[in-house]
């Protein structure tokens, strides 16, 4: 669930990002402002409340919000421990999802509210396996070709993913 704001202050303008986009920012008065920004709701939800962002609507993504994307030439070199990494990241997301306490420490870490961090997880499918996603990247890959970003392709998903 990502978020559309406007807001006074902006990294955009000292990332390399902003010479890439310039439409996304422009200076105003020796700042930069963000013209729009895509995020999830709830994790910015205290920017809003402090009148630092201004939501302008919500917008339902089809595919997991995190991913981990790698070169081939790392996953050939680095495989097994990227395998680990990914399987030790995979138990602590379980175990958060199942601990009674992780609603209440996500949102007293974050200044969230707990009511906020409660629908946030019950709104969220974690990953905490190994199992290919085939049918959120065929969406994504359908949705981002209809849009002009990636031209359509004749690979398949079964080559996309790769198997650490």
């Amino acid at each position: 669930h990502p978020l559309e704001a406007r807001s006074r202050k902006s990294a955009c303008g000292s990332s390399a990002a902003s010479a890439k986009r310039p439409s996304a920012c422009s200076r105003k008065n020796s700042l930069f402002v963000t013209d729009v920004f895509f995020w999830e709701k709830y994790t910015t939800q205290p920017l809003v409340e402090q009148r630092e962002f201004r939501r302008l609507g919500t917008r339902s993504a089809f595919w997991p919000a995190f991913l981990v994307a790698a070169h081939e030439e790392f996953l050939e070199q680095h495989g097994v421990a990227l395998r680990k990494i990914l399987e030790v990241i995979n138990r602590y997301c379980a175990a958060l999802m199942e601990d009674r306490n992780g609603v209440p420490l996500i949102a007293k870490r974050y200044g969230l509210a707990v009511n906020q961090v409660a629908e946030w997880f019950r709104q969220t499918r974690w990953s905490v396996d190994f199992e290919k996603p085939f049918g959120e990247l065929q969406i994504a890959r359908e949705y981002l070709e209809r849009l002009g970003l990636v031209p359509e392709s004749e690979i398949t998903l079964s080559e996309l993913w790769w198997d650490v």
